[in-house]
């Protein structure tokens, strides 16, 4: 479905933005085990709990980013 203003086209495991329709969000917790995942960086970080460590020198944003070109150049090095 379409949701709001975003327009992400989105279900519960993964999310797909019209000025990136070749690429895909797949979320971690769709997987029965994520161990092997690495994120390419980190989005809505602001509301995280104050106990949630996030490693130096990862890309974060406090909540939607403007574009996703250094996170997908972050992805590709990964």
């Amino acid at each position: 479905m379409w949701r709001g203003v975003s327009r992400v086209k989105e279900n519960s495991f993964r999310s797909i933005r019209p000025a990136y329709q070749h690429r895909m969000n797949i979320k971690g917790v769709s997987f029965n085990d994520a161990s092997w995942i690495k994120p390419a960086g980190h989005i809505w970080i602001k509301p995280k709990q104050d106990w949630v460590v996030l490693p130096q020198g990862d890309l974060t944003y406090e909540g939607q980013p403007e574009n996703y070109d250094a996170l997908i150049c972050a992805y590709q090095r990964t």
